[in-house]
């Protein structure tokens, strides 16, 4: 399986954090999700990121 890392966190326009950096979120359908079931696209993710492998955490 395939994670995101984000590398900053990602804020809301209400500058509350939606996903943590550092936080490893497993890549379904090219979504991410946080623990409120918030999704989100990768193509629409707009902080710097890295995807790894299972095996890399």
């Amino acid at each position: 399986m395939k994670y995101v890392i984000l590398l900053e966190n990602m804020i809301d326009d209400n500058e509350l954090v939606i996903f943590d950096a550092g936080i490893p979120y497993a890549i379904e359908n090219n979504v991410i999700r946080n623990e409120n079931t918030m999704t989100i696209p990768l193509k629409d993710i707009w902080v710097e990121f890295e995807i790894v492998e299972k095996n890399a955490i």
